[in-house]
């Protein structure tokens, strides 16, 4: 079997900055390693981080000077309104912090994994910690001493909410998960897929039984922080099934199987484990009530399209109305659909703009004749903002993903070049 090419301090990096530990204790150098090591980097490669702007220096000015552009939305429109409400500032200023997260994370990859397909050696290390976070939660929740010991040492914010029903697994070392962390397992289970679906003769990322293991701790993952991460798994994977058309009937009797006997494995164990008993419970409930009565009679689901998404009004509609929270705590009229948000703050425009701003690397990929995996971050993209606001977090994401693709491009253009010099010579 062939070795998988993992560095462990690179690895080390991916884990701490997706999942960064932010307690109550050691806060203050929890934001010095994620935000100041990554800006000292960048200065200290200064030359080297100009050199990847310019490279693309067109798409950089795009999105990121759209960005500012909303960063300047953000503080004009509370003030045309008169409402005084800043607090979208906060939403826009996340932008910029995953930026800087993000291409720290792809500079890494670009400067110690020269010409190794840059883009796929991202995705790999993506995916392999968040199958690490998903396991780690895994332990913490079936030995709670092990959890509690984390939590004494770093306190975090909302780890009573582990003892409200079907939330027992929603713990990892960055402390209580919730949407986020749904959200990075469910991109996980897109660039597993893609790796797998996608590789070329010979090009081996991820063996087979690795693929199935970070497979399955994904899915986990997304049944552990957030059903509606099991809903856009299923989506995707029945895209990525249509549109590669590569899974044998061996395959899929394979992957049955194996999904069965873990199910039963976990069943076992639920008999014996109350918590296990109540996750299981939890997660599966609107699954069977689909399939019993044809709607998953889910209050979460049922409140988000029942009463989160609606007309707002025309004026509001076109100009917004200036404001996105209420008393900086809940979301003005109580929504949590990404774009009601968004609307309901600034109206139609800043809201297609900044949908413009995110999907614009993937409409890039898709210009380079690279239409599969754009589309299922899209999928994956759609179906989480219409649950709550994600765009913030994968508009820098998308920016790091084409960027990689586009540099990865250039890099195999100039190789084949180079191959056809030395062919002619050859001949010659």
């Amino acid at each position: 079997m062939k070795k998988m090419d993992i560095s462990p301090w690179i690895l080390i990096l991916f884990c701490l900055y997706l999942f960064p530990i932010v307690g109550n204790n050691f806060k203050l150098f929890s934001y010095y390693i994620l935000y100041l090591i990554p800006l000292f980097y960048f200065i200290y490669y200064y030359k080297r981080f100009l050199y990847y702007i310019k490279k693309e220096l067109k798409y950089v000015i795009i999105t990121v000077g759209g960005t500012f552009i909303l960063l300047g939305l953000s503080i004009i429109v509370p003030v045309l309104h008169g409402t005084g409400d800043f607090s979208y500032i906060e939403t826009v200023t996340a932008v910029f912090r995953r930026y800087i997260v993000y291409v720290f994370l792809m500079m890494i990859i670009l400067q110690t994994r020269k010409g190794k397909n840059p883009l796929k050696q991202f995705l790999f290390y993506w995916s392999l910690a968040s199958s690490l976070y998903v396991f780690v939660s895994l332990v913490m929740f079936l030995v709670p001493a092990v959890r509690e010991g984390w939590q004494w040492i770093w306190n975090f914010d909302e780890y009573n909410r582990l003892q409200t029903y079907g939330y027992g697994a929603r713990f990892g070392w960055a402390g209580f998960s919730n949407f986020r962390e749904t959200i990075k397992c469910s991109l996980s289970l897109v660039f597993l897929f893609y790796l797998y679906f996608d590789k070329k003769k010979g090009e081996s990322f991820v063996t087979a039984p690795a693929y199935l293991v970070m497979t399955g701790l994904n899915l986990l993952g997304n049944m552990f922080y957030g059903r509606s991460g099991v809903v856009v798994f299923a989506v995707v994977f029945l895209t990525a099934i249509i549109i590669y058309r590569k899974v044998t009937p061996y395959s899929a009797t394979f992957v049955f199987f194996l999904g069965l006997t873990v199910v039963n494995i976990i069943l076992i164990i639920s008999q014996f484990n109350l918590s296990v008993h109540d996750w299981i419970d939890w997660v599966s409930t609107p699954f069977i009530n689909l399939i019993k009565t044809g709607s998953f009679q889910n209050y979460s689901a049922d409140h988000l399209l029942h009463d989160m998404i609606f007309y707002p009004g025309l004026k509001t509609l076109l100009i917004g109305d200036g404001m996105y929270t209420v008393n900086g705590n809940l979301y003005y009229m109580d929504t949590d659909s990404g774009f009601m948000r968004q609307i309901l703050f600034w109206g139609i425009v800043p809201t297609v703009f900044s949908y413009f701003l995110t999907l614009y690397p993937l409409l890039t990929m898709v210009k380079r004749k690279e239409w599969k995996f754009p589309l299922m971050l899209f999928l994956c993209f759609v179906l989480y903002e219409f649950k709550g606001e994600v765009y913030y977090d994968m508009l820098p994401l998308f920016f790091v993903l084409a960027y990689l693709y586009l540099y990865d491009l250039k890099l195999k253009i100039r190789g084949k070049k180079r191959n056809t010099k030395k062919y002619l010579v050859s001949e010659s």
